[in-house]
This record gives C-alpha cells, sequence and structure tokens, in this order.
C-alpha cells in the first residue's frame, strides 16, 4: 500500500500529515501569480531527493485581507497558514483517485485545490 493511501482518502490536512509522516519534508512554492480574482499557487513537498506531492491551488480574492496577504508572502503552505491563523474550515472530496485528489476548502476562507501524490 502507497504512503499516500490514507491522505487520498481522507480530509486530513495535506501539511499536518506531511510534518508527521515526514519529519524532513520540505514545501516549496513552483510559482504563484494572479489572474483576473484568483491566486494560483503551485507547490510541492520534497524529503530529501524525493519528490512527494505536487499541488495546484486556486485561491480566490474574496477570502479575509489577512490570508490573502499570508498567501502572498508565498513562504508558507496552505495548511499551516489555515492552522496558524486558527481558520474553521471543512475539506470537501470533489474527486479522487489512486493517486491524486481535487477538494475544496470551506469556511472561514475557501480554496480549491488539486494534489499529485508520487513516490
Amino acid at each position: 500500500m502507497p504512503w499516500y493511501s490514507e491522505l487520498v482518502n481522507s480530509n486530513r490536512s495535506t501539511t499536518e500529515f506531511m510534518k508527521e509522516r515526514f519529519k524532513n519534508a520540505r514545501f516549496e512554492i513552483v510559482e504563484q501569480h494572479e489572474i483576473d480574482d484568483t491566486i494560483v499557487r503551485e507547490s510541492r513537498f520534497i524529503s530529501g531527493d524525493n519528490l512527494l506531492v505536487i499541488s495546484k491551488v486556486f485561491i480566490p480574492v474574496e477570502n479575509p485581507p489577512v490570508f490573502l496577504e499570508r498567501i502572498r508572502e508565498a513562504n508558507m503552505p496552505l495548511g499551516g497558514i489555515i492552522k496558524e491563523n486558527e481558520y474553521n474550515v471543512k475539506r470537501r472530496t470533489l474527486s479522487c483517485n489512486k493517486s491524486s485528489k481535487h477538494y475544496a476548502i470551506e469556511g472561514d476562507v475557501r480554496a480549491e485545490v488539486w494534489e499529485t501524490y508520487l513516490g
């Protein structure tokens, strides 16, 4: 069973899962830009030389200004920002397969996330 099977089938924060499962995993933003009323962020989690997760996140600018400020700083995972500010959110899976998941974050802040799990 692959390491990510638990993550695919849960509504758990990917950031928290990665911190627990891979103590040395690092988060990197590949690219972040704004298109119309949306911030588009492409990022990944890496452990050693292994690429573990790639994600694309769409964040509407109709979110709280403090949240958007932290996103625009482009140095922290989405889940970390949510936890740091104690935002009340729910993750709702929209679709998934053996190695990827598409979900919505809803509540105090909103975003739509596509993740692919590797390794």
